[in-house]
C-alpha cells in the first residue's frame, strides 16, 4: 500500500509541474527554499532592466522595446521545455516583426555562460534578441517573480503586462502562443 500511495504522489507531483522546469533546478544549482511568488498581474507595470548580450553590450528594456509589443521569455539552455518552445518564439518573432512585436529571451540559468549562449544561439540558427540575466540588484528574474521556466510575459507599447504563462509542452504550447498574441491583436500574415 505504501508504495503504490509513494508512486501515486510521485506521478501527481509530475503532472502538476509538467511543462516546466524550476528556477535553480539546472546542473550545479540548488532548489529555491521559498515558496513560489506570484507571477505580475495583467495591467501591471513591467520593470525595466538592463541586461548585457552574449557579446558584452547592454540592452534595455524600455529603450529596446520603445513602441513595440515585447514578448519577454525567461528561459535557461538546460530545460527541455524551454528549448522545446525557443524554435517558436523565433516564428512568432519573424511573423510578428512587421506589425510591431519583438522577442526577448532572458537566460536565468546560473551555470549558462555568454559564449554558451552564443554557441546554442548560433547552433539553433535563432535571431532573437537575447541577454544574461544577472544576480544582485539587477536581476530581471525577481523583478518579474520568475520560479518556473520557461515563464512568457506579453508586454504592451505602454509597458502593461498584456499576457504572462508558465510552461511549454508541444501538444499545446503552439497554440497558446499563437491564442495570446492574437489578444494582443497580433494577426496571422
Amino acid at each position: 500500500m505504501r508504495v503504490q500511495l509513494g508512486w501515486m504522489v510521485a506521478v501527481l507531483a509530475t503532472l502538476l509541474t509538467m511543462g516546466t522546469a524550476r528556477v535553480g533546478s539546472e546542473p550545479g544549482a540548488w532548489a529555491q527554499s521559498k515558496p513560489p511568488s506570484p507571477l505580475l498581474k495583467e495591467g501591471e507595470t513591467a520593470p525595466d532592466f538592463t541586461l548585457k548580450t552574449p557579446q558584452g553590450k547592454p540592452l534595455t528594456l524600455s529603450v529596446f522595446a520603445r513602441n513595440r509589443v515585447v514578448l519577454l521569455d525567461f528561459f535557461f539552455i538546460s530545460s527541455d521545455f524551454c528549448r522545446m518552445q525557443l524554435p517558436h518564439l523565433q516564428k512568432a518573432y519573424e511573423q510578428f516583426q512587421a506589425q510591431g512585436l519583438t522577442v526577448l529571451c532572458v537566460d536565468i540559468g546560473r551555470t549558462d555562460s555568454p559564449s554558451d549562449i552564443q554557441r546554442y544561439w548560433e547552433a539553433n540558427k535563432l535571431t532573437l534578441p537575447v541577454v544574461k540575466n544577472e544576480a544582485g540588484s539587477n536581476d530581471a528574474s525577481k523583478a518579474y517573480r520568475i520560479v518556473n521556466c520557461p515563464t512568457s510575459y506579453l508586454v504592451g507599447k505602454d509597458r502593461k503586462v498584456l499576457a504572462r504563462w508558465v510552461g511549454f509542452l508541444a501538444a499545446n504550447g503552439p497554440q497558446r502562443l499563437k491564442e495570446q498574441l492574437a489578444k494582443a491583436g497580433f494577426k496571422q500574415p
